[in-house]
């Protein structure tokens, strides 16, 4: 079977799909907007990018000079007579999935993300009509949760498939005390792009009341990830006088994810959007307790009261709440951390998750 893939090739996401697919058999084809480190993939995938300036592709939802992507469709539509792929699967709706429609080929599949369908349409009413348009025209599409599936149907009644973005369990695990490198202090953290979807503000909040109602317990605050609002949290952990118990460790390759995870006690998920979860999984694959915010896809992957808490968005104080509770408790930590990983195992596994895009793609031409 040969597989175009229509995706960003710097997403974790991305280099994921492309090679475990890889991996299990399939000829990966992967056509990008943007330049891409080719140290992330398996060597038999071939890679094609249109050579997007990367500031283009960081621009805003609706700003004009993404038009740009259009001028993609010519060396697409070459590419795909030059491969004669099987299956042409575009991953995020509104960008590649475009593409994709207007190549014409089919069979095409789409894989919505998040933003795709939660943000894009609500920039300017035609964007609606266009994810309108991009479902019509697309022979089966995709989500990661049920929440996100319930939302496209704002703008589709086309039948959406359910296919968790799961968690590679030999990967992410409790590493031993000599493979981790383990801090002497209890840590609270999350590990995620700071940008406004993720309510980083909240969890700064949070741990400034847990530090204020418990000055001496040793403990410390670490944020994994970058993004736009980093300078601005930054400047909140030192105006909330915490920036000496607070680490930004900034933007990390994807193969270090489940290091960090180790190094974390607590990890709070105080997102205000979200329309799945992986790194709440990644966490709990990690036998780390987790406080999440009550929204989008997030409720899928925590079980309330068993594998950590969920709370309300936008709420420093029942994050603080909730967070205490674990800090005060070490065998409650180790009993939520348990539960966490056996709901991955069962739920969430990366390789059942493959396995069913793989079955997708068996059923074309039957």
């Amino acid at each position: 079977m040969k597989l175009l893939i229509l995706s960003d090739a710097s997403s974790s996401h991305t280099i994921k799909w492309a090679n475990s697919l890889c991996q299990a058999g399939i000829e990966v084809h992967l056509f990008t907007l943007s330049d891409f480190d080719a140290k992330q993939f398996d060597s038999k995938i071939r890679i094609y990018s249109s050579g997007l300036s990367k500031k283009i592709k960081g621009n805003s939802f609706g700003n004009p000079r993404k038009v740009i992507y259009l001028f993609s469709i010519i060396k697409l539509k070459r590419l795909i007579k030059e491969i004669k792929p099987d299956i042409l699967h575009a991953h995020y709706t509104s960008s590649y999935g475009l593409l994709g429609v207007l190549c014409g080929f089919h069979p095409l599949f789409i894989s919505v993300w998040g933003s795709d369908v939660t943000d894009f349409p609500e920039v300017f009413v035609l964007y609606k009509y266009i994810l309108k348009f991009i479902f019509n025209k697309a022979d089966k599409i995709y989500s990661t949760s049920n929440w996100l599936a319930k939302h496209c149907t704002k703008f589709t009644s086309r039948n959406i498939t359910i296919i968790p973005f799961g968690v590679d369990t030999n990967i992410f695990k409790k590493l031993s005390a000599i493979e981790s490198i383990r801090s002497d202090k209890l840590v609270i953290g999350t590990v995620k792009v700071i940008d406004k979807n993720y309510g980083i503000e909240y969890l700064l909040k949070a741990f400034n009341i847990i530090k204020s109602k418990f000055p001496n317990y040793p403990m410390e605050l670490m944020i994994v990830g970058d993004g736009a609002k980093r300078l601005e949290m930054e400047k909140l952990a030192e105006n909330l006088d915490i920036a000496g118990d607070c680490k930004f460790i900034g933007h990390i390759p994807y193969s270090e994810i489940q290091k960090y995870h180790n190094q974390i006690d607590i990890e709070v998920f105080p997102s205000v959007n979200e329309s799945f979860g992986v790194a709440v999984l990644e966490a709990s694959a990690c036998e780390n307790p987790v406080v999440v915010t009550n929204v989008g896809g997030l409720t899928e992957v925590v079980d309330n009261n068993n594998t950590g808490y969920i709370v309300p968005a936008e709420n420093e104080i029942e994050i603080a709440k909730a967070i205490e509770k674990l800090v005060l408790n070490a065998p409650l930590r180790k009993k939520m951390g348990i539960a966490g990983r056996d709901l991955v195992v069962k739920f969430f596994n990366w390789d059942e998750s493959v396995n069913r895009m793989i079955s997708e793609y068996k059923k074309v031409g039957k």
